[in-house]
């Protein structure tokens, strides 16, 4: 054992970078987020609203971290399969975790529309930031049904070392499409002569959502496609490292 046998290869270590650009990336992002999201609230609703956001916030996470985690336990399965070329093993390994997302995210969906203040209570049970704050989940996670399997396909890529379109996805929901709704939905004009307000805040998490996993749902498909004929010119299935 020696340390002058140790060697840095430039092409594994862009490689390492790149995949890990995407879960970094999205830390940043979540930053930025937050101050943009922060300030709307504020303006619209107060210190209240930016209560409300972070109860929200934390139980959205309470939600998701289980879908995070079959994320972690599926990507070594996934890799080991696709580098070996087992494609038919891939689609099993993303079938499952994607069905198991659903199931994960659909009670949380169902604990969020049935019975949201008894998780608010769980943080607060001020009445007034209580009833403010479920008024905005059941709006901000009303697409959280699909966002569970959105989660694990936006991870494939990662799985596959593709690194562009894991990060691209990634910060498509919670950046590059949520951003601008935070921003304009609650200038958008109501029929009184008022706008969404607050109300257009709540809104931007599902129209988000939704506008994302359509993206991502077709970029998904098209890739799962190239499994099928991996030795055709459109099927090239290698994995691009940066």
């Amino acid at each position: 054992f020696k340390v002058k046998n140790f060697k840095l290869e430039k092409k594994l270590i862009l490689a390492i970078f790149a995949i890990g650009m995407s879960p970094f990336s999205m830390q940043i992002a979540a930053s930025i987020v937050q101050v943009i999201s922060n300030n709307a609230l504020r303006s619209y609703g107060g210190d209240l609203a930016i209560g409300a956001m972070t109860i929200i916030s934390s139980i959205t996470m309470i939600i998701l971290m289980p879908i995070f985690g079959l994320n972690q336990g599926v990507q070594p399965i996934i890799g080991y399969n696709y580098g070996a070329k087992k494609y038919d093993r891939v689609k099993e390994a993303i079938k499952y975790p994607q069905i198991a997302a659903l199931i994960i995210a659909t009670i949380g969906f169902l604990m969020v529309e049935l019975i949201p203040g008894v998780l608010v209570k769980s943080f607060n049970s001020d009445p007034h930031l209580l009833s403010i704050t479920k008024y905005g989940m059941r709006i901000f996670l009303s697409m959280i049904i699909f966002v569970g399997p959105q989660i694990i396909r936006t991870n494939y890529f990662s799985c596959i070392g593709k690194a562009k379109k894991s990060m691209f996805l990634s910060l498509l929901r919670q950046v590059i499409l949520l951003i601008p709704c935070i921003i304009i939905l609650p200038l958008i004009p109501l029929p009184n002569g008022e706008t969404l307000g607050l109300t257009g805040v709540w809104l931007a998490g599902p129209t988000s959502d939704f506008i994302s996993v359509i993206i991502t749902n077709f970029i998904f498909k098209h890739e799962i496609k190239k499994l099928d004929n991996p030795n055709s010119e459109d099927g090239e299935v290698m994995g691009e490292a940066i």
